[in-house]
């Protein structure tokens, strides 16, 4: 008995291209621009956060790379930049963010753990839930081109 063949003909504009490479460009250019306006909003919210949000803001930053800079495929995320610093005062700007640090008064009175600027506004937590929505949300944006 003869084994049946297949034969598959690749043809129509769909297959004119490199698929895969055109939709990662999307995702990316897409993610990037994510990235972008989640990082915008976030600092807006801290703005509102008392004083250790004004002194995160400045610091937040949305990237599509991790902190090796290798490339994610579909990956966007805001946070708070440590780069150039040393270890205690990375440690210190990350620790102000979440509210960790003692408060200290001016006249040097201790005054406990603090709620900080993402205790306050949860605005990493809005961002998160943000970013995961616009994604789920504008899949046919991503699909340009393909066509």
């Amino acid at each position: 008995m003869a084994r049946p063949t297949l034969t598959v003909e690749l043809s129509g504009p769909f297959f004119e291209r490199q698929p895969s490479r055109t939709f990662r460009q999307n995702v990316r250019a897409y993610m990037a621009r994510v990235a972008e306006i989640a990082a915008a909003e976030v600092q807006a919210r801290l703005a509102a956060g008392g004083r250790e949000g004004a002194a995160t803001r400045p610091h937040v930053v949305g990237r599509t790379r991790s902190l090796s800079g290798r490339q994610w495929a579909c990956t966007a995320r805001v946070s708070v930049s440590t780069v150039g610093l040393s270890r205690p005062a990375a440690i210190r700007r990350m620790a102000i963010a979440a509210g960790r640090h003692t408060a200290v008064s001016r006249t040097g009175r201790n005054l406990g753990t603090t709620r900080g600027a993402e205790g306050r506004t949860h605005a990493f937590r809005d961002a998160k839930k943000a970013i995961g929505d616009a994604a789920q949300a504008n899949v046919g944006l991503l699909l340009e081109g393909l066509r």
